[in-house]
């Protein structure tokens, strides 16, 4: 049997104790050959539904909490502030886009605006167009 384990045979009611699932092959003399047990109606009810797939394995020590970070990326847009921060790119990308319009338009404000940007991407208290803070990765 290539290393598979027969027991029986068992009485529908021992079977429902048994170890099986809806692949399990089943026999009995009603039967031409061996078949899922899934397969029969009358088993329908003696093995449990097989349980979901396991999450994706991500390690995390007891108790610790996995947190998932929102905004966008820090440094890019600190980047796109300093190389095209005239041209309110950075705005754009950080979904501030009614801002980034007006920055396109005048120039940063003639590049005030894009200083003060740049001055609050890199003391972090800059938000994006969703209120959240950027992300540091």
């Amino acid at each position: 049997m290539n290393g598979a384990m027969q027991i029986g045979p068992l009485s529908l009611e021992a079977l429902k104790s048994a170890p099986i699932t809806p692949n399990t092959l089943v026999w009995n003399n009603t039967l031409p050959n061996w078949v899922a047990a899934g397969t029969l109606p009358e088993l329908s009810g003696v093995y449990a539904p097989a349980p979901p797939p396991p999450p994706a394995y991500q390690y995390s020590p007891p108790g610790a909490y996995i947190v998932r970070r929102e905004g966008k990326d820090w440094l890019t847009a600190l980047l796109l502030c300093f190389f095209l921060g005239l041209a309110g790119i950075h705005r754009f990308y950080t979904n501030n886009t009614a801002i980034g319009v007006i920055q396109l338009l005048t120039l940063g404000c003639c590049g005030i605006w894009t200083l003060i940007d740049f001055i609050l991407i890199l003391t972090g208290s800059y938000r994006d167009g969703n209120g959240n803070n950027l992300v540091k990765s």
